[in-house]
């Protein structure tokens, strides 16, 4: 969240006083914005200067399509692949091998969440956010843990070795406080919730439409129902923090405005499993265009609220 770069190199200038000079620089950088003060020497020029730099210097924010991504001080965490066999579902019945490992997927995903929700309600709390938003927080967690054993349950009737989880690697991530607290509060409510929340609200949404598997079909309404409340608890977030961050909330998150226009989903997704509750790449990258479209608009307003 706070970074120093130092510079140096050689330069040409071109023009009446040409002639070449030592560059350097130096420049701090916090979330996506920075300041740098950078000097020409054998040339006499020197150079202050600020701004928003999209996207960041020091990584690019990253989307999950389902559930609320697990972050750490250095990015988002990265997930272990699964561990430990499970006894096999005796009543499972005809298995599709992809619709597991789809499920187990997710429900790796899912898991992540849960400490995701509490590392946010953490944050809330250090930078003193309504009660609510708080308790929002913590019931999402529970949410997520529930989503993980309805993927499992799911996964087990169609994988032979279906697993069990592993947890997600623990991570401890300082909370911010001040206005450095709200624009990255801001930042991933923006990202984290308004938009892969909401993306993966709709998502299951159509999936339980489709879905001809009873149990397929009440999972993905489960967690269509939940990850809507999750998405629209971000909306909530971010409207507090923009409030609270004033206009470096405000710019920071505009400058945000246009991520996740190209989502970057799984490769090879398996089409014509809409039966058993999968969505094909198809499917997936419709309704994410007309989410994040819809998501902008509404985003829109927002910064062009005024602050009360």
């Amino acid at each position: 969240m706070l970074a120093l770069s130092g510079e140096l190199g050689a330069t040409y200038r071109f023009g009446q006083e040409g002639g070449f000079g030592i560059h350097s620089g130096v420049m701090i950088e916090t979330v996506l914005v920075n300041a740098a003060a950078r000097y020409q020497w054998l040339l006499n020029e020197a150079l202050l200067s600020g701004g928003v730099r999209v996207l960041g210097t020091y990584g690019t924010p990253g989307f999950c399509s389902v559930g609320r991504p697990l972050r750490s001080d250095t990015g988002i965490v990265a997930l272990h692949a699964p561990v430990s066999r499970t006894a096999l579902d005796a009543n499972a019945g005809a298995r599709i091998e992809a619709v597991g490992r789809a499920f187990q997927r997710d429900a790796r995903l899912e898991h992540a969440s849960v400490p995701a929700f509490l590392q946010l309600a953490t944050e809330l709390a250090a930078l003193h956010a309504p009660s609510s938003l708080i308790t929002g927080a913590l019931t999402a967690a529970h949410d997520e843990q529930r989503h993980t054993q309805l993927c499992l349950q799911l996964a087990a009737r169609h994988l032979e070795d279906c697993t069990h989880v592993a947890p997600p690697e623990l991570v401890q991530r300082t909370p911010l406080t001040g206005r450095i607290g709200f624009v990255r509060l801001a930042i991933e409510s923006w990202l984290d919730g308004c938009l892969a929340e909401g993306r993966a609200a709709q998502h299951a949404v159509r999936a339980a439409e489709l879905a001809t598997d009873h149990q397929a079909r009440a999972t993905q309404h489960t967690i269509a129902c939940d990850e809507q409340r999750h998405a629209e608890l971000a909306w909530s977030i971010l409207h507090w923090a923009l409030a609270a961050g004033g206009e470096e909330a405000r710019a920071a998150v505009h400058a945000m405005r246009d991520a996740g226009s190209d989502v970057a989903f799984e490769r090879d997704i398996p089409e014509g499993l809409e039966a058993h509750g999968r969505l094909g790449a198809g499917a997936l990258h419709t309704i994410a265009d007309a989410h994040w479209t819809a998501s902008r608009a509404r985003l829109d307003t927002q910064l062009h609220a005024p602050v009360s």
